[in-house]
């Protein structure tokens, strides 16, 4: 499995990779909704930004969104 590592601090989408187990991020549309909903709720939603929320939203749903970030959580956990 790849260790995402953006430096100091990993993005929101390489997070969600690595803790789905996913080696890449376009890997990311595969993963079943139970496996992306754990990994989801096992982050610390502050310790990204809401563009980073809304990047992440719109790389996995396809579809632009502007919410708070635990509404954008909710969207992409519901888009499945």
């Amino acid at each position: 499995m790849k260790t995402w590592k953006k430096g100091k601090e990993e993005g929101l989408l390489e997070c969600i990779a690595g803790k789905t187990g996913c080696n890449f991020l376009s890997d990311l549309h595969q993963v079943d909704h139970e496996k992306m909903r754990d990994a989801f709720h096992e982050l610390d939603i502050e310790a990204y930004s809401l563009e980073e929320w809304k990047d992440a939203a719109r790389y996995l749903t396809g579809e632009t969104c502007d919410l708070s970030k635990e509404e954008v959580l909710n969207y992409i956990l519901n888009h499945k």
